[in-house]
């Protein structure tokens, strides 16, 4: 079986954002200086090169970024296709369009 880089960035992504939902929700989340932190470990675990935006700005695909909004969604933005993940406070996570094909097919095969 072969699988292609963009899938294999596309499950990491989704991984991260998942830990990172079981983190905010822990015990141990200090809310202060978060937004740091979810940045340094995007920059470690998925890119190097992520901003970090805060607010509802539009977003686009030239930069990879960790986005903090208004209403407390944080949102990753990844990647070439670009692939954009969000979670938010309640734990649900949403996914573009062609990142939740693209896992559906790739777990379908």
């Amino acid at each position: 079986m072969q699988i292609s880089e963009e899938t294999i960035a596309m499950c990491r992504l989704v991984s991260f954002v998942e830990r990172e939902g079981k983190y905010a929700q822990s015990v141990k989340f200090a809310p202060e200086g978060y937004a740091e932190d979810v940045l340094k470990r995007f920059r470690e675990e998925i890119s190097p090169d992520a901003v970090l935006v805060f607010g509802d700005k539009v977003m686009d695909e030239h930069f990879d970024y960790v986005q903090c909004s208004i209403d407390g969604t944080w949102v990753f933005g990844v990647g070439s296709p670009f692939m954009v993940v969000a979670a938010r406070t309640d734990g649900s996570i949403d996914l573009d369009e062609g990142t939740a094909e693209g896992i559906f097919n790739f777990v379908s095969d």
